[in-house]
């Protein structure tokens, strides 16, 4: 947990200017659609890409999945914002650590790109 932490505290600063260019190159892509530019800007400065994939950006740390495509296994919205509440809860023995700090909105937009992420929109 300590590792996580410290990872997604350091990420920050390794992404500060890149986030937004990021973003553009997922959309660009055609890997996400451009509604959900503020749930992707999001992940892109919140530490995920400290511990997870996408699009060939960030780094796989414990075991953590690439996410490029997880709008492609049907999830749903709610499972996302549970997993991002709670790993534990609806992934037992995830690593990952809870993030009980986002605003509803942030929840929303966070999930909203993950549900997209690959699944053409």
């Amino acid at each position: 947990m300590a590792v996580l932490t410290w990872k997604g505290a350091t990420v920050r600063e390794f992404l500060a200017g890149d986030s937004e260019a990021l973003v553009e190159q997922w959309i660009e892509a055609g890997n996400i659609p451009g509604e959900v530019g503020p749930g992707a800007l999001l992940f892109a400065d919140s530490g995920c890409l400290s511990c997870h994939i996408y699009l060939g950006a960030g780094s796989q740390n414990l075991g953590a999945p690439e996410l490029t495509n997880e709008g492609q296994r049907g999830r749903g919205v709610e499972f996302q914002i549970q997993h991002l509440m709670n790993p534990q809860s609806v992934t037992p023995g995830s690593q990952m650590p809870p993030f009980p700090n986002f605003t509803d909105q942030e929840y929303q937009d966070l999930a909203a790109f993950l549900e997209a992420s690959g699944a053409g929109g």
